[in-house]
């Protein structure tokens, strides 16, 4: 595209600067009308930066004609319109001017604009027509609170839901609804409705909570964590260490999704995205066919326990040579009946997170050895390459919001069985606490 003229650039900044001290036109009469005022004061009363003479002065009174304005008249033409409910009118001014000027952003910001409110208009025309036919229906107040929800209205969102529960007290849509315009909107806590709605349809919720991590959305949308989790991606830019760091930013943007710093995480993520694609990464070993058939020949047997909630708490589980890290994890998992997954680490010198030098987490890749190098992929980490013996111990860290620590020691090195499937726990002392304190 050409660059625009100096004379149209000028005409541009004082289009800017005349309406933003402007109300928004009420009607196209009315934008008319300020359009001509615009031209009275560029023309006769601004004097142009180039000479510090008025456009009247040298002689030029028509000096805004041709010079690119209509496609903007029309866009603020387009937006009146809109706003008296002439939607379809809108529309049409608008793609005319696109066709004109495909880059007119201010363009695609009403046309979206347009987009969404008829989108919400024929939802309204939809429930009004589905509660004249069944006027106390939960399923009216379910998509009523839904509809404020995605307008951002999140207080009426939570108002709308708790008068639809007053007729349905028992329905599950209705019940996470308000749990999670709760918590949103801060109106209330969203534990009463979590458990109305376990009671109300046990089944249901286990499959809507493991399936759709709804209190995973409700933990990662508090503040707290989002501010720890920048905290924390911080330090580990601090170290030299981008990779991780993304992951920290990405779960962040997450939980402020739609918020006020969702744009500046979403550009803050590029950035280091580009910062990782920089550094490159190198390639873990890939053993040999034969190399595995011989790894998995041995067997180790692991004692798994929990640092907190009490002591004594442990599941021992079998894991073949062969396997890696990340089938370690999948039978931790498992053995202590959780449902919902999230990022994990195996400190494989004992150490804190963030003070061992051989980590091992999920999706990564480990570079060349350097020692800005720390972190390593769980999934390409076999156990027979580990160089564990009888009673080493390890540490392994799950769910890095409710921090669930492990202490991972080997009691034994032997031979596996081809017959058995791998991982196995083949002891369980203690019962498994809920994978959420709420959850007691």
């Amino acid at each position: 595209l050409s660059r625009p003229s100096k004379q149209r650039q000028e005409i541009q900044a004082a289009w800017t600067e005349f309406f933003s001290r402007k109300p928004p036109p009420r009607s196209e009469a009315e934008f008319e009308a300020h359009v001509a005022a615009f031209a009275r004061w560029f023309n006769e009363d601004r004097p142009l930066e180039s000479s510090g003479l008025t456009p009247a002065q040298m002689g030029g009174r028509g000096l805004m004609e041709g010079l690119g304005l209509e496609e903007e008249r029309d866009v603020e033409r387009a937006a009146a319109l809109a706003e008296a409910g002439r939607l379809e009118d809108a529309v049409a001014l608008l793609g005319a001017v696109l066709t004109r000027d495909p880059c007119m952003v201010r363009a695609y910001d009403v046309l979206s604009g347009i987009y969404e409110e008829l989108d919400h208009t024929l939802c309204r025309r939809t429930l009004a027509l589905w509660e004249s036919v069944e006027p106390d229906s939960p399923g009216v107040a379910y998509r009523r609170s839904s509809l404020a929800l995605a307008e951002g209205d999140f207080a009426a969102a939570f108002t709308l839901a708790v008068e639809g529960l007053k007729r349905a007290p028992a329905d599950f849509d209705l019940l996470m609804m308000a749990a999670q315009c709760a918590h949103i909107s801060g109106a209330a806590s969203p534990a009463p409705y979590l458990a109305r709605s376990r009671r109300a349809d046990r089944a249901r919720f286990d499959r809507f909570m493991g399936g759709f991590w709804v209190k995973k959305r409700l933990r990662d949308s508090d503040p707290g964590v989002i501010t720890g989790r920048l905290k924390a991606a911080t330090a580990l830019l601090d170290e030299g260490d981008p990779a991780r760091a993304l992951e920290l930013i990405r779960l962040a943007r997450h939980g402020a999704f739609g918020g006020a710093i969702d744009g500046q995480l979403s550009q803050l993520e590029k950035e280091i995205a580009r910062a990782v694609q920089a550094m490159g990464s190198g390639r873990a070993r890939i053993p040999s066919s034969k190399e595995l058939r011989q790894m998995a020949k041995t067997a180790y047997l692991l004692r798994v326990s929990l640092r907190r909630p009490r002591r004594g708490l442990f599941r021992e589980i079998e894991v073949r040579g062969d396997q890696t890290l990340a089938d370690l994890h999948e039978g931790i998992f498992r053995a202590f009946d959780r449902y919902e997954d999230h990022l994990y680490s195996f400190m494989m010198d004992g150490k804190r997170l963030g003070d061992s030098a051989e980590e091992y987490r999920p999706g990564e890749e480990s570079g060349d050895g350097g020692e800005a190098d720390l972190t390593r992929d769980a999934s390409t980490a076999h156990l027979a390459d580990l160089g564990l013996k009888e009673r080493a111990v390890f540490r392994y860290l799950f769910d890095y919001g409710a921090m669930w620590d492990h202490a991972v020691r080997v009691v034994s090195v032997g031979p596996a069985s081809r017959d058995v499937r791998y991982p196995r726990v083949v002891k369980r002392t203690g019962a498994s606490p809920p994978q959420y304190p709420e959850e007691e």
